[in-house]
């Protein structure tokens, strides 16, 4: 709510002191119905619970990502497919350049000039639209695997979690002192939230070793019998895999 809104809104109430309310103009004088008029609040001071201390775990997310397995057959499944579609595009790089060649061969200007210079136009706008068409593709197929990759990760997370009785899990990095040679580490290291983190609150090992276990599970129980792409993970985290350590 703006700023201006609220100070009308406490003004109509009576709260600012401007408009007194009737109920705090009329106060009762008897200090016995004044006490009794305290005292009313004391139940609900007294229902508030103490919450339980925070345990919190932290987490490298992407030495988690660069060492799940599912996460290296994946890309190298798109470097493969990315391989093959390069090879589809310089074929059609190759076919106009030899509509070109064919084309300068011939007067500008003559029937045969204008023949390949028309199958040229044709190739290249087949080209382009391949090559967006391609990238189109290749850029929804990274977010839905990235996205299922993330949504392990989470799973387990939860899992492990709930295990060790932890309440937060935090993001972490290295806590190796960085250089100046690589800015984008230098960088990176400068926007991370966690500075340093207890190293035996670090849970990066457990989770990728549970995460490979859960995904070698699942692709032997898949139909395909080694699938790229397993089933999602099930709803609850009582099938997991056991965690490795505590």
């Amino acid at each position: 709510m703006p700023i201006q809104t609220r100070a009308v809104a406490l003004v109509g109430l009576g709260l600012l002191g401007l408009t007194p309310c009737p109920s705090l103009a009329q106060q009762p004088a008897d200090p016995q119905v004044q006490r009794t008029t305290a005292d009313a609040g004391q139940p609900a001071r007294s229902a508030a619970v103490a919450m339980a201390p925070a345990v919190i775990a932290g987490i490298d997310m992407e030495r988690v990502i660069n060492e799940y397995d599912r996460y290296k057959e994946s890309s190298e499944k798109f470097k493969a497919e990315a391989m093959q579609k390069q090879k589809e595009l310089e074929l059609l790089l190759a076919e106009a350049k030899g509509y070109a060649e064919k084309r300068d061969s011939f007067g500008v200007g003559t029937p045969d000039y204008q023949k390949f210079s028309d199958l040229l136009a044709d190739t290249q706008a087949k080209f382009e639209a391949q090559k967006q068409k391609i990238a189109a593709d290749f850029t929804i197929r990274e977010s839905n695997a990235v996205a299922e990759i993330y949504n392990d990760i989470r799973y387990v997370v939860d899992f492990i979690a709930k295990k060790r009785g932890v309440t937060f899990v935090v993001q972490i990095g290295s806590n190796d002192k960085i250089n100046g040679e690589n800015p984008n580490d230098v960088m990176a290291a400068v926007a991370r939230n966690v500075v340093w983190n207890d190293p035996t609150a670090d849970i990066t090992d457990q989770v990728v070793s549970t995460l490979n276990a859960y995904h070698q599970q699942r692709k032997s129980q898949s139909p395909q019998g080694g699938a790229a792409s397993p089933a999602p993970a099930p709803a609850t985290p009582a099938s997991a895999p056991a965690a490795g350590g505590n």
